[in-house]
């Protein structure tokens, strides 16, 4: 009987930091590493609570972008807050036709 020896296969993302601040860099780090753990769990409890920390992080990478935090500073138009409300109602959207973007080739 011939066993196959799982090879170990990294995905190396390489991202410009030269324009983000440390916080950015840990909350990219952390999303990462969200995403990871979501596709790869088989427990339904981390399977949730992953999607919703997922959702969260990526929700606090909008306030804290760049755009957010320097390009709007002082502006009346909560900017952040309209991006995520916009994202969201795409999202319901797609979430009610099924019309997810698939990026497999």
């Amino acid at each position: 009987m011939h066993t196959q020896k799982a090879k170990e296969q990294n995905v190396v993302v390489n991202i410009d930091s030269s324009e983000l601040k440390a916080h950015q860099v840990r909350l990219i780090k952390t999303v990462n590493s969200l995403i990871s753990t979501l596709m790869t769990t088989d427990n339904e409890e981390e399977f949730f609570e992953t999607t919703s920390e997922l959702v969260k992080m990526v929700a606090s990478a909008v306030k804290r972008s760049n755009f957010s935090e320097e390009f709007c500073k002082g502006e009346k138009i909560p900017y952040a807050e309209q991006a995520l409300e916009f994202a969201l109602d795409h999202l319901n959207d797609e979430i009610h036709n099924g019309d997810f973007l698939r990026f497999d080739n």
